[in-house]
C-alpha cells in the first residue's frame, strides 16, 4: 500500500482548491438578446398596461409571474421608458434565481447601447452579467468624451461656490500651474477606471475631496452632433470659451443624461466645467450622440490655451420645465404625470417628484409604489410608512409595511407585526 506524507496530501487538497476556484471563475454561458415585442396600439397604451400589470405583480411579490410581466414589458417599451420600469416596478436582484436573472438580462439586451438613452441600462445590464455571469465587460467608448485635465482644491464650503471665481476661469494654459488655496497645482490628467462608464474626478484628489474643481476637455467631432450630461448636481459648463448651461440646487446627481447642448459643427470643441459637488463622488459623463439618439465617434484633441476670463452669465437648466416639453405631446394624464414624477426624481428633484406625488387625491396602485420607493431612497420616513399602509390590510399588505419598516432599521417593529403572536 502507498503512505503519502502530510506534505504530499495538503499539496493534494491546495491544488483541489486552486482547481475548484479556477473553476468558480469560468464565465458562464453568454445570453443572447430576447426578440423584441411589438406593440398592437401604441406606445402610450402599452406603456400605461404594463405599468398597471407590474403594479399588480410587484404588490404580489410572486416572482415568476413578476418576471415574465417585467421581461415583455421591457421588451416592447421604448429605450427611454425602460429606466422608469426598471426602477420602480423591478424586483430585488437577490430574490431572483439563475433561470430568472438570465430571462432579465435577455430583456434587457433588446434595447441598443449605442443610444444615449440606454446608458443606465447597459450599466444595470453589465452589473447582472458581473453578478450572475460571472462577466465582466468594460462599457463602450463610443460617443463619450473620455480624457479630461483636472485641478482641484477650491474651496466648496462657503457661500455661493459655484458662482465664485477661481483662477482657472481667469486663464487657461496646461503648462501653466493653478493658484489654490493650498498651493500651485498642476493640472493633471484624468480618465475613467476600467469597468465604470463615469469618470470619478474625487478618486484623483485625495486628500482634497469635497472641494470645487476644474475640468477641461477638447475633442473633434467627425459629424455634427449633441451633447448630454449624465452624473453630478452643482455644475458650470462653458463651450468653445462661452457660458453654455448651470446646473445648481439639485439634490441628488443626472442619473440619466441630459442634453446640454444643442447640435454642434463637425470638426473641434473644447469643453470646461467647474464642479462644486455638495456631496458624493461628483461622477460624470458627457457623450455625443445624433439628433435620433444615437451615439457618434469622437476624437481627443489636446485643449488649446486660453487667455480671456470665462464669463459668469449663465442660463440655469429648468428641470420643471424641461419635464414638461419632454411629455406635453402625451395624451394620458395619468401617464404624463408618472413619467414626469419619474423623470423629476431623474434630474436630482426627487423633492419635488415627491410633492407632486403627495398632490394626488387618489393615488393608483404604481403611483403608490412610486411614492414608497421615492420615500426610501430619500428617507422620507413618514412617506414611507404612509405608503406601505397604503396597500392594503392583508397578508400581502402586511408584508410590505415589514419591508418599508426594515428599510427605516426598524426591525423590531416589522417583527412584531409578521410574527405570530403568543395568546
Amino acid at each position: 500500500m502507498i503512505r503519502r506524507s502530510h506534505h504530499s496530501n495538503k499539496g493534494l487538497l491546495c491544488g483541489l482548491f486552486l482547481f475548484l476556484s479556477a473553476c468558480a471563475h469560468v464565465p458562464y454561458s453568454s445570453v443572447e438578446p430576447a426578440a423584441r415585442l411589438t406593440c398592437e396600439t401604441n406606445w402610450e397604451m402599452c406603456l400605461a398596461q404594463d405599468i398597471d400589470a407590474l403594479a399588480q405583480a410587484s404588490r404580489l411579490g410572486d416572482i415568476k409571474p413578476w418576471m415574465q410581466t417585467l421581461s415583455s414589458a421591457l421588451r416592447r417599451s421604448r429605450t427611454q421608458d425602460a429606466a422608469l420600469l426598471m426602477r420602480y416596478f423591478s424586483p430585488a436582484y437577490n430574490l431572483l434565481d439563475a433561470d430568472q436573472a438570465r430571462q432579465l438580462i435577455a430583456a434587457l439586451k433588446t434595447h441598443n447601447e449605442d443610444n444615449v438613452g440606454a446608458t443606465s441600462l447597459q450599466a444595470t445590464l453589465r452589473s447582472l452579467e458581473r453578478i450572475w455571469l460571472n462577466r465582466f465587460t468594460d462599457p463602450p467608448s463610443l460617443g463619450e468624451l473620455s480624457a479630461w485635465y483636472l485641478v482641484s482644491g477650491f474651496e466648496s464650503n462657503r457661500g455661493a461656490a459655484l458662482s465664485r471665481v477661481d483662477s482657472p476661469q481667469e486663464r487657461f494654459d496646461l503648462a501653466t500651474p493653478v493658484t489654490t488655496p493650498l498651493g500651485k497645482r498642476p493640472w493633471r490628467p484624468i480618465r475613467r477606471a476600467q469597468g465604470k462608464a463615469l469618470i470619478y474626478p474625487q478618486d484623483w484628489t485625495f486628500p482634497t475631496r469635497q472641494r470645487c474643481h476644474h475640468l477641461v476637455t477638447a475633442f473633434v467631432l467627425e459629424q455634427p452632433a449633441l451633447l448630454s450630461l449624465r452624473g453630478g448636481n452643482e455644475r458650470r459648463i462653458w463651450l468653445d470659451g462661452q457660458p453654455l448651461i448651470e446646473f445648481a440646487g439639485l439634490e441628488g446627481s443626472l442619473s440619466q443624461p441630459v442634453p446640454i447642448s444643442g447640435e454642434l459643427k463637425a470638426g473641434r470643441h473644447q469643453l470646461e466645467i467647474r464642479s462644486c459637488p455638495k456631496a458624493g463622488s461628483g461622477s460624470f459623463q458627457v457623450l455625443a450622440h445624433a439628433q435620433d439618439g444615437r451615439l457618434v465617434e469622437v476624437t481627443t484633441a489636446k485643449p488649446n490655451p486660453r487667455r480671456h476670463r470665462l464669463s459668469s452669465q449663465f442660463s440655469r437648466f429648468d428641470a420643471e420645465r424641461h419635464t414638461e416639453q419632454l411629455y406635453s405631446s402625451i395624451k394620458d394624464a395619468r401617464l404624463r404625470r408618472m413619467l414626469s414624477i419619474a423623470k423629476l426624481a431623474d434630474l436630482g428633484r426627487a423633492s419635488d417628484a415627491i410633492a407632486l406625488l403627495e398632490s394626488i387625491k387618489s393615488p393608483t396602485l404604481a403611483e403608490q409604489l412610486m411614492a414608497l420607493q421615492l420615500a426610501i431612497n430619500n428617507r422620507r420616513k413618514e412617506l414611507v410608512m404612509s405608503s406601505a399602509n397604503a396597500l392594503g390590510d392583508d397578508l400581502v399588505g402586511q408584508v410590505w409595511r415589514a419591508n418599508a419598516l426594515l428599510s427605516l432599521q426598524q426591525s423590531d417593529r416589522a417583527a412584531r407585526l409578521v410574527l405570530p403572536r403568543a395568546h
